[in-house]
């Protein structure tokens, strides 16, 4: 498996380890999303529109190790179309999301496009505390959910998340300090087969916010009821249209300033 794609910026770190989540878990998760959009809003007035709004480099070090330990937990399908992996602040337990196509006999049908969520049920971060063995954490269960996608909404977010993978590159607003080291992980495989992967930056700005509002969204399709799941791919569909047309716009404005 390729590598991915990661954020330090402030993110849900608690997640519902049933399939339907109770009211008052979904109630926290909604308002906790809410403080840390608000949170980013006031971040982006205060320190001015951010010109590291696209996805930077994977970084190594700490990360690298971890990766050891909740890659082959979490990533358990192929991962065609795109996936993410939430990596919690200490707060809550790690989380991943992979988008692939089932090929059957040569050509894509509506049903070939499936979801997969993976969750641990303890924090995998524990495992590279000093003086642990790594084997131990392969002992933790993985809860796992899995559902169909439309072959319209999976289309969509391919070609979202390639577009925002090719524009990754280095984070020049690295001196902001982050206090909250939540990370979040993108990748998705081009038309050569090659896995591309990137993290969101430090400071968010409009796009990687709205690409990390899509990210939660596909974290509840999967654990969802099949109403709301057609609810939820409506809205998925419709929010990634439009995040394209915005970095469009992005992409032009940079050229024009060139």
């Amino acid at each position: 498996m390729g590598s991915v794609i990661s954020s330090e910026s402030n993110r849900v770190g608690r997640w519902s380890g049933s399939r339907k989540a109770p009211g008052k878990v979904k109630g926290r998760i909604a308002l906790c999303l809410l403080v840390v959009l608000l949170l980013c809003s006031l971040s982006n007035d205060i320190l001015g529109a951010s010109s590291d709004d696209h996805l930077v480099p994977v970084k190594g070090g700490f990360w690298a190790e971890y990766r050891k330990i909740w890659e082959p937990k979490l990533l358990v399908t192929p991962v065609d179309v795109a996936g993410f992996v939430l990596l919690p602040n200490g707060s809550g337990v790690e989380t991943a999301v992979a988008i692939y196509q089932q090929r059957g006999h040569g050509r894509a049908v509506s049903g070939d496009y499936f979801i997969t969520r993976t969750e641990a049920s303890r924090l995998l971060a524990d495992f590279i505390a000093v003086g642990r063995d790594h084997a131990d954490a392969q002992k933790v269960h993985v809860k796992r959910w899995d559902a169909s996608l439309p072959k319209s909404t999976a289309e969509l977010l391919h070609k979202l998340w390639l577009t925002m993978l090719l524009r990754t590159a280095p984070e020049t607003d690295s001196q902001i300090t982050v206090v909250d080291s939540t990370k979040e992980i993108y990748f998705a495989r081009n038309s050569e087969g090659v896995l591309l992967e990137a993290e969101s930056p430090n400071h968010l700005g409009e796009n990687t916010t709205a690409l990390g509002k899509l990210a939660l969204l596909l974290i509840d399709y999967p654990v969802s009821s099949e109403p709301e799941r057609a609810r939820l791919a409506k809205q998925i569909g419709k929010d990634t249209e439009r995040l394209l047309e915005r970095v469009a716009r992005s992409i032009q404005r940079g050229k024009r300033a060139r």
